[in-house]
C-alpha cells in the first residue's frame, strides 16, 4: 500500500509538471477530483461526464479503488469498450507493474495522438493485396472476410487471414456489382451503373447468396428499382431480431426493407431523391442486445435522412412485422448557405463512446436523433467535390454543418463526384473522388473552418470504397480487379 501511494504521489506530481496549471472546470467539480486532473480531463471529456466520473469518487486522491474506477470510467467514455476486455494489453513491460486504467488512458491518448500525426505526414506504404477474377466495383468487409462485388456481374470472398480469394460465387449479376454488405450468414448485392457512366442500369436487381458456399438463395429481394441503379445495400446483425431483415436503397430514390431469406417486400419508403449512399449506424453492442431496432444513414438528393428500423418480435398480430420512419433530415448544403448545386455522395458517420452513456439499458440508440446528438459526426462529400461534415447538437437548431469546396484544379473533363470518405478519429476526413484523387481535411482547421490538410492525385482511378481496418490501416479499391491495404507510417 505504501509502495503504491508513493507511485500515485510520484504520477500525480509528473502530471503537475507536464500539465502546468489546469484548464478551467466545472465549479461543481472542484473538491471531487484533483485540479490538475479535472482541468487536465475537461479538455476531452464534457461537463456531463465529468460529473458523472466526480460523482463515483468523493475522495479520487485518497481512495486508490474508487480512483481505479474513476479512470475506467474516463477510458470508457473516450474510447468504448476495450476489444476483449483486455485493456492492458500491449503496455509497455516496467507499465505492467503498476497496471491499471490511468495508465491504459494515457497509454490510448498517446497513441491517438500518434495516429493523428501519421495521418498528417500522409505516408501511405503499400502492405497487402487481393487479386480478383475481373475489375472490382464494390467491396465489404468484417473481422474475418472481405467480399467484392464484379465488373462482370459475379462476386469473391477473400479471407484476410490467409489472403485467399475463392472461387466466384454460383450466379450472377447481368450488370457491374456496385453495392455489397455481408453478415455472418449471408452476402446481399445490388448492381447496376457504378456512378461514372451516368447511365440506366441493364440489370437493378438485389440477390441473396449463402456466405459459406456463395449459393444463390433468392435473385430478386424486395419491391426493386426499374432501371435505376442499386446504390445501397445493408444486412444487420443475425444474432439479433433484425438478422432477418435486408435492406435496398437505389437511385430511384426507394428504399426498400425486406424479409429474410424470401426476399419478400415488407415496407419501402420514397426519399426526396437519389441515393448515392446508405450506411447502418453501429449501436452500442452493450445495450443494445436485446433491442429491435437500427439505425441507418441514407444520402437523398441533396440531404441526407436519418432512418429507424424497428422489427417486432413480438405476438401482437396488429403491428407490422417491421417498420421504417423518418427520424430527422440533414442538408448540410443550405445549412451551410451554400446554394444546392450538388447532391451528396459519400456517407459515413462516427459516434463517440460517451454519447452511450446516456442511453438507456436495453435499447440501441439515444431516444431522439443521432443526427442531433452532441458526440455524433456526419460526414460526406457531393457530386460536384465538395466536402462536409455535419455535428450533431452544436446549434440550436440541433446541428452545425462545414463544407469545403472543391480544389481548383479539378478538371472540367473528369468526374468531381466524391466516392468514398472515411472519418479519423473525429476531426479528420479521409476523402477520394472517383478521379484519383486522395484528400486528407482537418475538420476543425482554423477558427472552426476545415482546411485541406494534403491531398495525393493519381491515388488509384475511379475507386469505389476506402474503408479503415484499424487507426493506421487504410483498404482501397481502383480501376482494376485488385483491392489493396495501405499503411500510414510517421515520417522517418
Amino acid at each position: 500500500a505504501v509502495l503504491l501511494q508513493d507511485v500515485l504521489a510520484r504520477a500525480f506530481g509528473i502530471m503537475r509538471i507536464l500539465l502546468g496549471p489546469p484548464a478551467a472546470a466545472p465549479p461543481d467539480l472542484d473538491g471531487d477530483l484533483l485540479p490538475e486532473i479535472s482541468g487536465w480531463l475537461s479538455e476531452f471529456l464534457g461537463a456531463a461526464t465529468l460529473a458523472t466520473v466526480g460523482g463515483t469518487n468523493r475522495a479520487w486522491a485518497n481512495r486508490v479503488i474508487s480512483a481505479e474506477r474513476a479512470w475506467e470510467i474516463c477510458f470508457r467514455s473516450r474510447f468504448g469498450v476495450p476489444k476483449n476486455d483486455k485493456p492492458f494489453v500491449g503496455l509497455p513491460d516496467n507499465d505492467k507493474p503498476f497496471v491499471g486504467w490511468r495508465n491504459t488512458l494515457f497509454h490510448a491518448l498517446i497513441h491517438e495522438r500518434k495516429t493523428a500525426e501519421a495521418w498528417a505526414v500522409g505516408q501511405l506504404r503499400p502492405a497487402n493485396m487481393f487479386v480478383f477474377a475481373s475489375f472490382v466495383r464494390s467491396w465489404a468487409s468484417d473481422s474475418t472476410s472481405l467480399v467484392a462485388g464484379l465488373y462482370d456481374g459475379t462476386l469473391q470472398l477473400a479471407n484476410w487471414a490467409s489472403g485467399q480469394v475463392g472461387s466466384p460465387f454460383r450466379g450472377r449479376h447481368d450488370d457491374e456489382v456496385v453495392c455489397v454488405a455481408l453478415n455472418s450468414n449471408f452476402v446481399l448485392s445490388g448492381s447496376g451503373d457504378p456512378g461514372y457512366y451516368q447511365r440506366p442500369a441493364e440489370d437493378a436487381s438485389v440477390k441473396l447468396w449463402q456466405r459459406m458456399d456463395g449459393k444463390l438463395i433468392q435473385p430478386n429481394c424486395g419491391h426493386g428499382h426499374g432501371s435505376h441503379s442499386v446504390r445501397g445495400v445493408i444486412l444487420f446483425d443475425d444474432s439479433r431480431s433484425l438478422g432477418s431483415l435486408g435492406l435496398s436503397a437505389g437511385m430511384d430514390g426507394r428504399v426498400s426493407l425486406f424479409e429474410l431469406p424470401s426476399g419478400n417486400g415488407l415496407t419501402c419508403l420514397q426519399l426526396p431523391g437519389p441515393c448515392r449512399a446508405a450506411v447502418l449506424v453501429p449501436n452500442n453492442v452493450d445495450l443494445g442486445m436485446i433491442a429491435s431496432e437500427a439505425r441507418v444513414l441514407a444520402a437523398a438528393g441533396c440531404n441526407v435522412v436519418e432512418l429507424s428500423i424497428r422489427c417486432n418480435s413480438g405476438m401482437d398480430s396488429e403491428k407490422p412485422a417491421a417498420s421504417m420512419e423518418v427520424l430527422h433530415v440533414v442538408s448540410p448544403f443550405s445549412a451551410a448557405g451554400r446554394p444546392l448545386q450538388s447532391e451528396v455522395a459519400g456517407l459515413t458517420c462516427l459516434v463517440a463512446p460517451e454519447v452511450w452513456t446516456n442511453v438507456k439499458a436495453g435499447t440501441a440508440y439515444p431516444s431522439g436523433p443521432l443526427t442531433t446528438t452532441n458526440g455524433v459526426v456526419v460526414a460526406g462529400g457531393s457530386t460536384a467535390g465538395e466536402l462536409w461534415a455535419s455535428h450533431g447538437a452544436r446549434e440550436p437548431e440541433g446541428h452545425s454543418v462545414v463544407v469545403l469546396a472543391p480544389p481548383r484544379l479539378h478538371s472540367v473533363s473528369c468526374p468531381k463526384e466524391v466516392a468514398s470518405v472515411e472519418l479519423i478519429q473525429s476531426g479528420w476526413l479521409l476523402a477520394v473522388c472517383r478521379n484519383g484523387m486522395l484528400q486528407l481535411v482537418d475538420l476543425v482547421g482554423d477558427g472552426g473552418a476545415p482546411r485541406r490538410h494534403w491531398r495525393m492525385m493519381g491515388w488509384r482511378m475511379y475507386v469505389s470504397t476506402i474503408r479503415l481496418r484499424g487507426p493506421r490501416l487504410l483498404v482501397s479499391d481502383g480501376f482494376d480487379n485488385v483491392i489493396q491495404t495501405f499503411r500510414v507510417a510517421q515520417e522517418e
